[in-house]
């Protein structure tokens, strides 16, 4: 692999280093993260920062990804159809089963929500659209991993999944 490409790998690890529950952080955790040294996350940061990709708070001095990616993330939603199609059927379901329909698909990270429908129970389960979370903290994660086989699963979980609880 080339140093470019390394470069490349280098700031999507910093990039995906970013969790819905930690959307923001400093120099030192993001290269933790990545596991790369702070010398080199600071200079992709800034690189990452220059194409709006990464915002770069100067009173905290963390990270968050930046609006660019927003934007990015709208343009690959809006060219899944299958979501558009779904939200009728999943939207009379939410109202029949009286709780929220998630659709859902396989991603690298985790669980991709493409669409949600939101249910009139009064209990309700946060999950938005474009969101990502590891596969075994998820019901719906669940789900998707028991179709596949133990060749496909090897391939898609870790071999020591996240565990945000002590129960997960």
């Amino acid at each position: 692999m080339g140093e470019g490409a390394r470069a490349v790998d280098r700031a999507c690890a910093l990039l995906n280093a970013f969790t819905p529950d930690r959307p923001s952080l400093g120099l030192k955790e993001l290269a933790d993260r990545a596991e790369i040294n702070k010398s080199t996350a600071h200079r992709l940061l800034t690189a990452l920062s220059r194409a709006g990709l990464i915002h770069h708070d100067p009173a905290s001095r963390e990270y968050s990804p930046g609006m660019r990616l927003a934007a990015l993330g709208n343009i690959a939603l809006a060219r899944l159809d299958i979501a558009k199609l779904a939200i009728p059927p999943m939207a009379r379901l939410a109202a029949t089963a009286r709780e929220a329909v998630f659709l859902a698909g396989y991603e690298d990270q985790g669980v991709a929500y493409l669409a949600v429908a939101e249910g009139p129970s009064t209990i309700r389960l946060s999950a938005n659209v474009g969101m990502i979370v590891p596969y075994n903290t998820t019901a719906t994660g669940k789900v998707l991993l028991a179709a596949l086989s133990p060749a496909e699963l090897a391939k898609l979980l870790p071999r020591n999944p996240p565990r945000p609880t002590p129960k997960t």
